[in-house]
């Protein structure tokens, strides 16, 4: 399974190599990011790999991945993958907001920013959180793990607002003031949360 850490004030990829004994382009690899991208503080990076306990009585370790590790191989496929999209989502903290917006450029809107950060890994999803919602199955909110799409019910009734679940109760998504992470627990997002879907295969 992947040994993940959490970026911290002054990380570079360059110091985080360093640090855990790997390569940059080994980092850039395993997390979708090229040597143009700019880490955030608190975005969370794979820097390598733990061979899960051969008993099954061993005490489990907490990690982002924990509400998936112990399956099958294509389970732990999926979990890695539901990673790396919420990675790459995070890479956009900062965009603007755009109302039906699509691109880094242009800014997103809620269901712009998951739909472009899923189809950068193949994942075609619906252009609208309504669409959104009825993809893939549904997620009890103590399973959910990282890639998982959040819901809440805020300007409109249903589906009219959707995250990426990124780990650790947080979430990334595009909001009135632009790109950014939330966390769940917050009130507001506490008292509008609808439910979850797990998208990604596997």
């Amino acid at each position: 399974m992947p040994q993940v850490v959490t970026v911290r004030k002054g990380d570079t990829l360059w110091s985080i190599s360093r640090r855990y004994g790997v390569s940059v382009h080994q980092l850039e690899q395993w997390n979708g990011l090229t040597d143009q991208s700019v880490l955030q503080i608190g975005q969370s990076i794979i820097v390598g790999w733990v061979r899960a306990a051969a008993k099954a009585t061993a005490k489990p370790t907490p990690s982002l991945l924990s509400s998936r590790s112990g399956g099958t191989d294509a389970e732990a496929g999926a979990a890695v993958l539901g990673l790396q999209v919420a990675m790459y989502a995070e890479q956009f903290i900062g965009a603007p907001y755009a109302w039906g917006g699509e691109s880094a450029a242009s800014g997103f809107d809620c269901s712009g920013l998951v739909q472009f950060a899923f189809a950068h890994f193949g994942i075609a999803l619906g252009r609208t959180s309504y669409d959104q919602f009825h993809a893939g199955t549904a997620v009890e909110r103590a399973q959910l793990a990282p890639g998982d799409l959040v819901f809440f019910d805020t300007y409109g009734p249903g589906a009219s607002h959707v995250g990426i679940y990124v780990g650790n109760g947080r979430f990334v998504h595009a909001a009135s003031g632009g790109v950014r992470t939330s966390n769940l627990d917050d009130a507001y997002w506490s008292a509008h949360y609808i439910g979850a879907r797990r998208v990604v295969p596997g």
